[in-house]
C-alpha cells in the first residue's frame, strides 16, 4: 500500500473541516481531507425542488469579519443576501405570535412579559454577578440575570432554535460564552453590551442582520469543495488512526482508509464527536469517552407550501419560535420566502418548520403522516390557513446539533489535555467552541493560526505532497 504524506490532514469534509484545509492550504502548507461520505459539507445542505429553494441545514448566517474574509476570498460577495437587519422575530406564547422586543421603547409596550416582569428586566444592571463563576446551566443563568418571565419566554424558546436545546440541560458558559464572559468581566449584561460597543468599533465592519446566498447556504461549502478538490477524497472509510510512537518520530501520525494510507506531522478530528470517539479509543480511551459524552439531538425539517392568498396573517419577519409552555408539536416556524427573495415562486409562500431537539425527541422518528398532521395542527391556530399546506419535503438528522451540556468546560479540559499528550493532534469542528458557520469559521482560522505559528518556532519547514515508499517497494527496491 503506498504511502502519501502531507503537513496536514483533516478528517471530515463538513464546513468545519472544509475552512481548516482551506486556510492551511493558503497558508503553503500540503493538505488532505478525507470525508467516508460521498459529498462535503455535512449538515449544510441547499436544494432547488420545484422552483422553492429548500434549506436543510442552517437557514442563515451571522456574519463574523472571519467569515467575511472567507467569503471575499472565495469571490462569493456578489452572490451574497443579506436579510433586514429589523425584520421582526415572533414567539409563541398563549397562542399568540408576540414580537421580540428590540428596543426599550418595545419592551414597554409588549404584551409578552407583565409589568413585574418587564421591571425585574430594567433591574438587570444591579444584580449582583457571581462571583463563584461554577458552570451552570443557562436557565439558571438568565433567571438570575433577567428573571423568570424573560428566561422562559424568550431565552427557552431561542435556545431550542439556535441549539434545539434544552435550557436546563445546557451549560451557560460554554453555550453563551460571550454573555458568561460579559458578566464575569464587566458584572452584568448590559453593561457588557455597552462596553462591547466601544470595542467593536475598533474592529472590522461586519453587515448587520443574517447572511445566506442566491442559491443557498450550500453555495459556501461548494465553493470551498471546489477550491479544494484536489485534495480532498471521498467516500472512503477511515479505518484507523495510528499516533507516532514519539514525540520525535517524523512523519507523526499515520490514518488508514480503505483504499490508503496517509501519513502527516499536524491531524485534525471534525468528524462528529462520536465518530472521532472510535478513532481514538484505541490510543486515548478517555478522550474517547468524553467525546462520546457529547449528545445529539435528533431534528426534523419539514419544507410546506401554499398560495400566500390562503395565509390570513401577513408573513413579514424571520418567522415564529415557541415557548417551552404552549402545546406545540414543533419548536418554530422559518418564513423562509419572506426572509430572503427567490425562496418560492410568484405568490407562494415557503414555509422551513423544525421538530423534535432535546425536549421532543420522540416526534422525530414518528411516520410521516402522523408527524404531517401534527406540524399541521400546531400552525394553523396561529397562521390561521385558508387551505391546507403542501408538503415540499421532510427530512430527518438522527444526531443534528451537538449539545454543550453541563460538564462542557471540563470536556475541553479533557481535550486540552490529548493535545498536549499527543503532539499534532487538534480536536476542532462544532463540538467545541460553538455550533453557528460563524463560530466554527473562526475556530478553524485560529487553530491554523495555532499550527503555522508551532511549525514555525519548531524550525518545521512546509511539504509538498510526496510518495513514501511502502514496505513492499522497499523490500523490492523500487
Amino acid at each position: 500500500m503506498n504511502t502519501q504524506h502531507s503537513d496536514i490532514v483533516v478528517l471530515g469534509a463538513g464546513i468545519s473541516g472544509l475552512t481548516s484545509a482551506f486556510f492551511a492550504d493558503k497558508a503553503g502548507l500540503s493538505v488532505q481531507i478525507l470525508e467516508d461520505s460521498g459529498r462535503p459539507g455535512g449538515v449544510i445542505r441547499s436544494l432547488w425542488k420545484d422552483g422553492f429553494l429548500l434549506e436543510f441545514g442552517p437557514n442563515t448566517i451571522q456574519p463574523t469579519a472571519d467569515l467575511m474574509d472567507l467569503i471575499d476570498a472565495l469571490n462569493l460577495s456578489g452572490e451574497l443576501l443579506l436579510a433586514e437587519e429589523k425584520a421582526p422575530r415572533y414567539i409563541q406564547w398563549h397562542g399568540t405570535l408576540h414580537p421580540v422586543p428590540m428596543s426599550p421603547f418595545g419592551l414597554l409596550k409588549t404584551q409578552l412579559f407583565s409589568p413585574l416582569g418587564k421591571a425585574r428586566l430594567f433591574l438587570e444592571p444591579f444584580i449582583p454577578a457571581n462571583k463563584t463563576f461554577n458552570d451552570e446551566s443557562v436557565d439558571s443563568f438568565f433567571r438570575r440575570r433577567i428573571g423568570n418571565e424573560a428566561t422562559e419566554r424568550v431565552v427557552h424558546p431561542f435556545v431550542s432554535g439556535i441549539w434545539a436545546g434544552s435550557a436546563e440541560q445546557l451549560s451557560a458558559r460554554s453555550s453563551f460564552n460571550v454573555l458568561y464572559e460579559w458578566e464575569k468581566k464587566h458584572g452584568g449584561l448590559l453593561k457588557g453590551m455597552f462596553r462591547s460597543k466601544k470595542t467593536k468599533k475598533a474592529a472590522p465592519a461586519v453587515p448587520k442582520g443574517l447572511l445566506n446566498f442566491t442559491n443557498g447556504v450550500e453555495t459556501l461549502s461548494t465553493a470551498l469543495a471546489n477550491h479544494l478538490k484536489d485534495i480532498a477524497i471521498y467516500g472512503e472509510q477511515i479505518e484507523e488512526v495510528i499516533p507516532p510512537l514519539s514525540q520525535r518520530q517524523f512523519p507523526r501520525w499515520k490514518i488508514r482508509t480503505s483504499e490508503r494510507e496517509l501519513t502527516c506531522d499536524d491531524l485534525i478530528f471534525t468528524l462528529p464527536a462520536f465518530s472521532a470517539a472510535k478513532l481514538i479509543k484505541p490510543f486515548a480511551a478517555g478522550t474517547a469517552w468524553t467525546l462520546s459524552d457529547i449528545p445529539y439531538v435528533p431534528l426534523a425539517v419539514f419544507h410546506l407550501a401554499l398560495p400566500k392568498k390562503n395565509v390570513a396573517m401577513d408573513l413579514n419577519g424571520f418567522g415564529f419560535l415557541v415557548a417551552p409552555s404552549e402545546k406545540s408539536d414543533i419548536l418554530g416556524c422559518i418564513w423562509s420566502s419572506s426572509l430572503f427573495p427567490n425562496r418560492a415562486p410568484q405568490g407562494m409562500v415557503l414555509l422551513t418548520v423544525l421538530l423534535g431537539g432535546a425536549r421532543q425527541a420522540e416526534k422525530v422518528f414518528l411516520g410521516d403522516r402522523l408527524l404531517t398532521s401534527k406540524v399541521i395542527a400546531s400552525l394553523q391556530p396561529v397562521l390561521k390557513f385558508r387551505e391546507l399546506p403542501e408538503v415540499v419535503s421532510i427530512f430527518r438528522y438522527e444526531t443534528a446539533i451537538p449539545q454543550y451540556t453541563l460538564g462542557h468546560p471540563n470536556r475541553m479540559k479533557v481535550f486540552q489535555n490529548a493535545q498536549k499528550n499527543f503532539p499534532g493532534l487538534h480536536l476542532s469542528g462544532n463540538f467545541t467552541e460553538g455550533v453557528g458557520v460563524g463560530n466554527v469559521v473562526q475556530t478553524a482560522r485560529k487553530l491554523v493560526a495555532d499550527i503555522v505559528a508551532d511549525r514555525k518556532s519548531q524550525g518545521r519547514v512546509s511539504h509538498s505532497p510526496l510518495h513514501i515508499p511502502s514496505m513492499e517497494e522497499v523490500g523490492e527496491g523500487k
